[in-house]
């Protein structure tokens, strides 16, 4: 039972993706640390280091600069919306969760909303 159990770690370790370990690291009086919880609380405060506490109270106001070209309107018509969703691909969702199934199986009602979408942004 013992060696099954091994050959199944074996196995697991072999198919996981090797992650490096981080440590030991050095202090600054050159003391070598190599606690876990020791090496995350060094880490920290070195970031920590990199941020500042700015003033709530001072924050400059943003100038205001003129707008010197403007974006060119996007032409979405719901014959290109309607093809962009025929064509898709049955696959995994994309960013936004939806799968390209559901976008088909929602036909024409979905089409023009994503028209609507694009027109008003």
């Amino acid at each position: 039972m013992e060696t099954t159990a091994s050959s199944f770690f074996s196995y697991v370790r072999r198919k996981t993706k090797s992650k490096t370990p981080i440590g030991p690291l050095k202090r600054e009086n050159l003391v070598s640390v190599q606690d876990p919880g020791e090496i995350a609380d060094m880490i920290n405060d070195f970031f920590c280091t990199v941020f500042t506490r700015e003033d709530q109270n001072r924050i400059p106001e943003p100038r205001k600069t003129p707008v010197r070209t403007r974006l060119r309107r996007s032409w979405i018509t719901t014959k290109k919306v309607r093809d962009k969703i025929k064509n898709l691909r049955h696959s995994a969702p994309g960013q936004d969760g939806i799968a390209p199934k559901m976008l088909n199986s929602c036909g024409e009602e979905i089409v023009w909303k994503y028209t609507i979408i694009d027109t008003e942004e």
